[in-house]
């Protein structure tokens, strides 16, 4: 159920990232917004790879029944 949760807010967080994008693109020159999107990007490719508690329960290997009898 706290999955649920976490992707719900993912999903409203980047449509909201989104309409926020699409608003400054009105507003930015071009430079200014390839280095704002470069900038998101970055962080948000840094916050994906990075082991969180959200997300490590579920990355790390568990030990199958042989190997813990090991």
């Amino acid at each position: 159920m706290r999955y649920f949760f976490v992707k719900a807010l993912l999903g409203i967080g980047v449509c909201l990232g989104c309409a926020l994008l699409i608003l400054a693109r009105f507003f930015l020159s071009n430079v200014m917004m390839g280095m704002v999107l470069g900038f998101l990007d970055g962080a948000l490719i840094g916050w994906l790879m990075s082991p969180s508690a959200a997300t490590a329960s579920h990355l790390h290997h568990r030990p199958t029944d042989e190997e813990a009898d090991r």
